[in-house]
């Protein structure tokens, strides 16, 4: 997942906030506990600029997911068009095969609508050029 944003200022800070839903194909949770670390790094023009590590585990249901929300900021960065991009990986699992999705299903006790990805960017400037007012 990417897009393209702008800053006008050197002076800025940008807010991003990734959501997505993270589902893996585990079946109800035994002894001993089955899990799984992923992460998800956030990329502004391909520079890692947060990342996040978190698990998901079986639970007393089946097909667990979870809600994964990431918030971060840059500041002060050049003027002009900038990428921002996010990526998540697979890390380890613990006592499983299951199958993991991040931003998709992989059972069907969810859907796409549900496990769709959200990327939310927000650029707070101070102005370096004023222009005159003119009545």
């Amino acid at each position: 997942m990417s897009q393209q944003f702008e800053a006008y200022s050197e002076q800025s800070k940008v807010y991003f906030q990734f959501e997505t839903v993270v589902q893996g194909t585990f079946g109800a949770n035994g002894n001993p506990d089955s899990s799984i670390d992923y992460a998800c790094g956030i990329f502004i023009d391909e520079k890692l600029a947060n990342i996040r590590l978190r698990n998901i585990k079986a639970s007393s249901a089946t097909n667990t997911f979870i809600t994964h929300n990431q918030i971060g900021m840059a500041q002060n960065l050049s003027k002009g068009t900038h990428t921002i991009s996010v990526a998540c990986k697979r890390l380890k699992s613990y006592n499983t095969n299951a199958i993991l999705g991040i931003g998709t299903y992989v059972h069907t006790n969810i859907n796409s609508f549900i496990a769709q990805s959200f990327l939310r960017v927000d650029v707070y400037e101070v102005p370096q050029v004023f222009n005159t007012i003119i009545n």
